[in-house]
């Protein structure tokens, strides 16, 4: 298979785990239309479009400090908005993971804006 090289949107060198909204979007391979179809100006899921669906909205079930906001799914790709309200810090002596309520706190090891966008691409991309 062929790749196509895409442009980044990423802004160097920024920690895109800090505390924030962020607008995400997730294209399926190929843009091709397995999510549903547009059926009279609505959006029809199929059945992965079901599952995309409910595996989004797990997304604060396995990371605390994340709230989902708006988001849509098309018949190619995810929009969705996501805010990070705290920091997670897990490198703590008796391994236990603490909650940084501060927004000070800016752990330069953690980034997990992108654990998240990652485990729910490989979830739902096909």
């Amino acid at each position: 298979m062929e790749y196509k090289l895409q442009k980044q949107y990423r802004l160097p060198k920024y920690d895109y785990s800090s505390l924030g909204q962020y607008f995400i979007t997730i294209c399926t391979g190929d843009r091709k239309y397995f999510f549903g179809d547009i059926i009279n100006y609505k959006m029809r899921p199929s059945e992965i479009g079901k599952i995309v669906e409910k595996f989004y909205f797990e997304i604060p079930r396995h990371f605390e400090n994340v709230k989902l906001d708006k988001w849509v799914v098309m018949p190619n790709h995810v929009h969705g908005i996501i805010t990070i309200m705290f920091q997670l810090l897990s490198d703590v002596p008796n391994g236990d993971d603490i909650f940084a309520l501060s927004q000070n706190t800016i752990p330069e090891n953690i980034t997990q804006n992108d654990a998240m966008h990652r485990s729910y691409s490989n979830i739902c991309v096909f």
